[in-house]
């Protein structure tokens, strides 16, 4: 017990001493799409200089990939023998563009923006079995679904015109601090979805999770019904 034990440490040692923490920056032409197809820490800024600034110890960073596919940069790790959880990831992506049109996360990821997102349209999509997003947002047209199974937290602020929400499985959105004209909300989960509207809300509950409405509004219309959940009105 005492030999393997002893064997155990030195390996340990052993990596622990060979990793280094390094940064590497991807100078990039403009993009309007990224796409994460491993598990990051993901941060956004506003930026007229389009980059991408990776840090980590050096063997996930080496296995780093940045490609272009048409207008979207898809990141990936090609490191795949340990599982990387966003709770404890190895890689970190801070992200600087002027304007995005659509974030894609392929899996596990830890996904907030330092700046606020400015567009005209943003759509955010999330797969994979965890992933937790704090979106600070300025657009016109806000839209964001998942694809099940897919479990976590969506949590969004700021403002939108039309927000669209297509919600999956077991994920819970806070959109409470995101003030919209208008909704469209299909909530599907089995947790909560809350959304603050000022004029008018059409929304669909199809499992047992509720929808949180705050901000008023004058308008609202029930498509689907058929979920356990309910709507619930704040004041």
């Amino acid at each position: 017990m005492r030999k393997i034990y002893f064997i155990s440490l030195l390996l340990v040692l052993w990596s622990c001493s060979k990793d280094e923490e390094v940064v590497k920056t991807y100078f990039l032409e403009k993009f309007s799409k990224i796409e994460f197809d491993d598990s990051f820490e993901v941060r956004f800024h506003t930026s007229e200089d389009f980059r991408i600034v990776a840090s980590g110890t050096d063997r996930f960073i080496e296995g780093l990939e940045v490609d272009f596919k048409g207008d979207s940069v898809v990141v990936d790790n090609k490191v795949k023998a340990v599982w990387l959880r966003p709770e404890s990831n190895k890689v970190l992506l801070d992200v600087y563009c002027d304007s995005i049109s659509q974030i894609r996360v392929n899996e596990s990821c830890l996904i907030s923006s330092i700046d606020t997102l400015r567009s005209e349209n943003l759509l955010l999509i999330v797969g994979s079995k965890l992933n937790v997003a704090d979106l600070k947002i300025n657009c016109t047209v806000f839209g964001y679904y998942n694809l099940f199974p897919c479990s976590g937290s969506m949590t969004f602020s700021g403002k939108a015109t039309q927000l669209n929400i297509w919600n999956d499985a077991l994920m819970q959105v806070d959109a409470s601090r995101l003030t919209a004209q208008s909704a469209l909300i299909e909530n599907k989960s089995a947790a909560t979805c809350s959304a603050q509207v000022t004029n008018q809300l059409r929304y669909s509950i199809l499992n047992r999770g509720d929808i949180l409405l705050s901000g008023n509004p004058p308008n609202i219309e029930a498509t689907d019904t058929s979920g356990e959940g309910e709507l619930i009105i704040l004041p």
